[in-house]
């Protein structure tokens, strides 16, 4: 990591500040002299960023395969209903400084709606414009309006909803930065470090505050759930964004408090305003951002350049793993796969299904595997009956068993007695032969590319466990290979913290490394108790294994067809009797880590209650 401080300099005085343009302004034109000023300043380290990556820019193409020559192709990701007033001038500054940059192919991207003082950040721009910048060279692009209902936090679906926008787009670019209040990098920097699109761009994160310091410096009583949830997608961004360009007083809280940072940490100081500049809105007036924070970013110009302009790109990223994609919309359900390249050595994985009393959604599971882009070749299928014993079920199991895939051996059939998910779902692992397990329920459905989009991104990130959104189906026929409007789960990941109060980590339809599954010892076997998957997956995570969620719904999750909880106990029961022994069981992973404090384990058992009881 390469950390890259300011030079010592003295701070320009307000009449030295543009040579004396505030001497004699009203507040309005104070206001936007100070703009002007600070256009440059602010984060004039984006231009060293490109001038650093232009040489390997110019000899690779990007999208569909246009060259990148001269001009650069920059976006800006501004999610509105997040961006502090405070920073609103600092986007007027990083648009100047981008624009001259990249010869005014610049795009800024707006999510969310304006926050709550009501500042459009365009309508901001439009005010105070850039000197020597001509705004109608600027191209605009909102997120659109998505016609899917997230089950997530707001933060989280506009992440995703970023990553699907850029993954649709036609050209890509050489530099995006986010500006990081919410998270809106995290999934998009997933998907890239998956090999999913986004290889060709350079991913800068504006950090001028970490979330996490307000609670954990006594300035915030506690934290919300969406608090938490943003806090992990930060933390995570900064580990995984090229350059995260931060204050020094933050980059030192994030030290001390052990955060993983990108390769490069670009830092500028923290100042504290005169006397002589607090009065720029005039009389009884008030600045549209807060003065104290647009001035901790003063010294931004103070920043050894020349260490940029000769340090070495980041290091480059795994590669990817047995097949790729021609492009990301591929990966997303659209016609066509992409082609595997020669000399890859196949991988093979293991699909194990429990079945209990579900013939016809069986067939419908099974089917979907048959339909997999992946060789088939590539593909076992272990299934393991839990004690079916109703005629329709039978009937299917002793069909399925005249397949050619069960007759050649590749494909088994294992009828066991109910012993319940955790007990069956090992017992096909045990039976597996492949490098990676996916457990698929009988009663989901693969889309077409999920295997190979799971083991393509296996082998680009290093993951050892891959979650997945999913998206629901109501009915109990088979679903499309796609659908405009879909109501989507959409898990978080790793968030240990938040994995307490509900499964941010994915559930049991996922892809996990045979031999991480061997050393963790697979599912816990309580009989007739749900949360198993989120009991193990909180396991792994705590004892440091890499959970990351890929930015793709590739099945369809079954709604309202009865699972084996409703079958064995009855939905009332459920509701009543199982919902404690459920959570019980996902926070043991929470409580064997507080083994020897007693005091912590009722603490956690106290907020849970109390999180499920409001």
């Amino acid at each position: 990591m390469e950390v890259v401080l300011p030079t010592a300099r003295r701070r320009p005085s307000r009449g030295e500040a543009e040579g004396g343009s505030y001497v004699g302004c009203t507040g309005a034109r104070r206001l936007a002299a100070l703009v002007c000023s600070l256009q440059i300043l602010l984060l004039a380290p984006i231009v060293n960023l490109l001038r650093t990556f232009s040489a390997e820019a110019d000899e690779r193409t990007v999208g569909s395969s246009l060259p990148v020559r001269g001009a650069k192709r920059v976006l800006l990701v501004i999610d509105q209903a997040r961006v502090e007033a405070s920073l609103l001038s600092a986007y007027v500054g990083l648009l100047a400084t981008l624009a001259q940059s990249c010869h005014g192919r610049l795009v800024i991207l707006l999510t969310g709606s304006p926050g709550r003082h009501g500042l459009s950040v365009r309508a901001q721009l439009g005010s105070f414009p850039p000197e020597g910048v001509d705004l109608s060279t600027v191209r605009w692009r909102v997120l659109p309006v998505t016609r899917h209902v997230y089950d997530s936090s707001e933060a989280a679906a506009l992440s995703f909803r970023t990553y699907e926008w850029l993954a649709d787009q036609q050209l890509g670019y050489d530099i995006i930065a986010f500006h990081s209040s919410g998270g809106a990098a995290y999934y998009p920097l997933l998907g890239r470090g998956q090999g999913l699109g986004l290889q060709s761009s350079r991913i800068v994160l504006l950090m001028p505050q970490a979330l996490r310091e307000a609670w954990l410096q006594g300035r915030s009583a506690g934290a919300s759930m969406d608090e938490l949830e943003q806090d992990h997608m930060q933390r995570s961004a900064a580990f995984m964004a090229d350059v995260v360009v931060t204050s020094s007083s933050t980059y030192r809280f994030i030290h001390e408090d052990g955060w993983k940072l990108a390769s490069q940490i670009l830092i500028f100081d923290d100042l504290q305003l005169d006397e002589q500049q607090l009065p720029l809105a005039g009389a009884g007036g008030s600045l549209p951002f807060d003065v104290s924070a647009a001035f901790s970013m003063w010294s931004a110009s103070q920043l050894p350049l020349h260490q940029l302009s000769s340090a070495s790109p980041p290091p480059p990223r795994r590669p990817h793993g047995a097949r790729t994609y021609a492009r990301p919309a591929s990966a997303r359900g659209d016609s066509g796969s992409g082609d595997a390249s020669e000399g890859d050595a196949a991988v093979m994985v293991t699909v194990c299904v429990v079945h209990h009393e579900r013939g016809a959604l069986l067939l419908q599971a099974l089917e979907s595997v048959r339909r997999q882009t992946l060789p088939p070749e590539e593909i076992q299928v272990i299934v393991v009956d839990d004690g079916s014993t109703s005629a329709q079920a039978l009937a299917t199991l002793s069909h399925v068993a005249a397949w050619p895939e069960f007759v050649s051996g590749k494909w088994q059939l294992l009828l066991r007695p109910a012993r319940y998910l955790g007990a069956s779902r090992n017992e096909a692992a045990r039976h597996a032969q492949g490098e990676f397990l996916f457990f698929l329920d009988d009663d989901n459905c693969l889309k077409p590319h999920a295997l190979e989009t799971l083991l393509h991104a296996a082998h680009a990130s290093g993951a050892q466990i891959l979650t997945s959104p999913n998206e629901k189906w109501p009915s109990a026929e088979p679903p499309p290979l796609s659908h405009k409007s879909t109501e989507r789960w959409l898990p978080l990941g790793a968030a240990a913290a938040v994995g307490v109060f509900k499964n941010c980590f994915g559930d049991a339809n996922a892809l996990v490394r045979r031999n991480a599954f061997i050393t963790l010892r697979g599912f816990t076997e309580d009989p007739n108790v749900g949360h198993e998957d989120w009991e193990l997956w909180a396991r792994a995570v705590l004892q440091g294994y890499t959970l990351q969620v890929i930015p793709l719904p590739i099945y369809w999750y079954r709604l309202g067809q009865g699972g084996m909880l409703s079958q064995s106990l009855g939905a009332t029961q459920i509701a009543q009797v199982q919902l404690h022994a459920n959570h019980a069981r996902n926070i043991r992973p929470y409580l064997q880590r507080l083994a020897g404090w007693p005091e912590a384990q009722d603490l956690l058992r106290l907020a849970q209650g109390m999180y499920y009881k409001k």
